[in-house]
């Protein structure tokens, strides 16, 4: 089953961050990344972790920060990275 990327209507991307973003989560040749091992290049995963496509944890900052900040996910395995800001 090939997930269902979600929707966010009224989000507008940030280029600057958007390619800030990709070099942080992987799969751009000049930064090796932080998520692309599990998650896949492009979010494409191969199912040793979770599709991001589907993820509604990604259109929420606070959701987003408890899982990859705060570590409320590393008793399933997913490693947090304290280190990472909002900028």
């Amino acid at each position: 089953m090939v997930p269902e990327p979600v929707q966010a209507p009224d989000f507008e991307i940030d280029a600057g961050l958007a390619l800030q973003g990709a070099r942080e989560f992987g799969g751009l040749v000049e930064f090796k990344g932080r998520c692309t091992f599990c998650h896949g290049i492009g979010a494409l995963a191969a199912g040793w972790a979770p599709d991001l496509r589907d993820s509604q944890i990604v259109l929420s900052a606070t959701a987003f920060a408890n899982v990859v900040r705060r570590r409320s996910r590393v008793n399933r395995g997913i490693p947090g990275f304290p280190d990472l800001t909002d900028s």
